[in-house]
C-alpha cells in the first residue's frame, strides 16, 4: 500500500482506543496540571490555601499510582475523534459502540456518570 492509499479503521477498533485510555483520563492529571498545582503549593502564602494544594497534588499522585478516579464524580466523556481525508470507517454504528465502551467502562473503574 503507497502513502497516498486509503486506510481502513473499524468502528471496533476506534472504540477500543476509547476504552483504552478513559481510565486514564479518569486517574491522572496531564503533567502541566500537575506541574501547576505543585508550583503552586510551593508559592502559596496562604496556610490554608498551601494546604489545599498540598492534598490536590497528593492525591493527584496517588490517583495516578492505584488507578483510582481523581474525583468521583468525573463528568461526562466527550469524544472528538479526528482522521485524515485518506481513512475511512463504517460510521453508522460508531456512536454505539462508543456508548457502549464509556458505559462498560463507567461500571468497570467505579466512575460516576453525572
Amino acid at each position: 500500500m503507497d502513502a497516498l492509499s486509503s486506510k481502513n479503521i473499524s468502528s471496533a477498533d476506534i472504540a477500543r482506543v476509547v476504552q483504552t485510555h478513559l481510565q486514564t483520563i479518569a486517574s491522572q492529571l496531564r503533567p502541566d496540571v500537575l506541574a501547576a498545582l505543585q508550583q503552586a503549593q510551593q508559592t502559596e502564602s496562604n496556610p490554608a490555601g498551601a494546604e489545599v494544594l498540598a492534598l490536590l497534588v497528593q492525591n493527584a499522585q496517588r490517583a495516578a499510582q492505584t488507578g483510582v478516579p481523581l474525583c468521583q464524580d468525573t463528568g461526562t466523556v466527550w469524544v472528538l475523534i479526528e482522521a485524515g481525508s485518506r481513512v475511512q470507517t463504517d460510521l453508522r454504528d460508531l456512536q454505539t459502540k462508543i456508548d457502549q465502551v464509556v458505559a462498560d467502562s463507567f461500571a468497570a473503574h467505579l466512575l460516576r456518570a453525572s
